[in-house]
């Protein structure tokens, strides 16, 4: 199905988009968005894999776990402050 390339797509875009924010030692949103953040997209990865659309499951997972790993890193540095 095209539209599994076209979600996909914009998906690793968006993890591309990312990756300043993860690589940068203190510029990070706070935990509630990107938790929240987290939890949709592999809401939308488990949805996305019950079509199936793989592609599109796999990019919402990743996503999903870049945004878990935002949330941690604030959460370290919330605590370390």
């Amino acid at each position: 199905m095209w539209q599994d390339y076209v979600v996909a797509f914009v998906q690793w875009v968006f993890l591309l988009a990312l990756i300043p924010t993860i690589k940068h030692a203190t510029h990070k949103p706070p935990v509630s968005s990107s938790l929240l953040t987290a939890v949709m997209m592999v809401v939308l990865s488990g949805t996305f894999a019950t079509i199936p659309l793989w592609n599109s499951t796999l990019s919402s997972f990743s996503c999903g776990v870049a945004w878990a790993v935002i949330a941690y890193q604030r959460y370290k540095l919330d605590k370390k402050n």
